[in-house]
């Protein structure tokens, strides 16, 4: 489906979830598709730590994090992902989100990204 970005950007805003294809790095397996929960309120992306690490993910580094809990030290995993037909590389803070709706959470910075390459 071809989207203009103000499309895509208000279909993103009122769906609230998007479709993300997760990569594995070091197998062949297929990939994983989940719904990740699209936070135009958080800078960046966060996905739970268990599944960067089945994944196999690589930690690229660590990040202090600010929130309603205080701050935290978090690692950051880098993987490949393809949304809404873009494949990428996605860093994203791990998180325990076992409790949470969606194992991964899309930040406004992706979503930019995103509409901008979509209009390519």
């Amino acid at each position: 489906m071809n989207y203009t970005s103000s499309s895509m950007a208000k279909d993103l805003l009122l769906d609230r979830t998007v479709e993300v294809e997760l990569y594995y790095t070091d197998t062949s397996w297929p990939n994983l598709i989940t719904e990740g929960k699209v936070d135009t309120g958080a800078d960046s992306c966060s996905i739970d730590s268990g599944l960067a690490e089945h994944l196999s993910w690589e930690v690229v580094r660590h990040k202090i994090i600010k929130n309603a809990m205080g701050r935290e030290r978090r690692p950051v995993y880098r993987g490949k992902v393809t949304i809404r037909g873009i494949e990428f590389w996605m860093e994203a803070t791990g998180a325990d989100r076992a409790e949470l709706t969606h194992a991964i959470l899309v930040g406004h910075w992706v979503i930019k990204d995103l509409i901008l390459l979509e209009e390519e």
